[in-house]
C-alpha cells in the first residue's frame, strides 16, 4: 500500500496539548471538515502535569498571531488523529511549526 501525501490550507481552531491541534482544513470547493491533528516528531507529555502545560502554552503563544497555516499530512494514527506537519508565515518567513518545537527541545 502506497501512501500519499497531502498539503492542505489549514485555520487552528485550538490547541488540545503540546503536540495537538485542532484545525479546520480546507479541501476546496468551499469543502471544510473539522480534524485532530498530531505534530510529527515532537512529543509532548500526555498526562496532565506542569510540563504538559507548559507545552500546551508554548505552542498556543507560538499560534497566538497565526491562525491560517499549511498542513501536511499522509496518515492517522491509532487514536485517529491525522499525523502531520504544519507551516506559516512568521515576519514574513514560512516557519515549520514542527521543526521549531523539535530544535527548542533540544536546547
Amino acid at each position: 500500500m502506497v501512501n500519499r501525501d497531502y498539503i492542505y490550507r489549514a485555520t487552528l481552531e485550538r490547541v488540545v496539548d503540546g503536540d495537538t491541534l485542532i484545525v479546520i482544513i480546507d479541501l476546496g470547493f468551499d469543502v471544510q471538515i473539522r480534524a485532530k491533528l498530531r505534530l510529527l516528531e515532537v512529543n509532548a507529555p500526555k498526562v496532565p502535569t506542569l510540563s504538559d502545560m507548559a507545552a500546551q502554552t508554548r505552542l498556543t503563544k507560538i499560534l497566538s498571531n497565526s491562525k491560517e497555516m499549511i498542513i501536511y499530512i499522509n496518515k492517522r494514527d491509532c487514536y485517529g488523529r491525522w499525523l502531520g506537519k504544519v507551516w506559516w508565515m512568521r515576519s514574513g518567513r514560512q516557519i515549520c511549526l514542527n521543526e521549531l518545537l523539535a530544535d527548542e527541545k533540544e536546547q
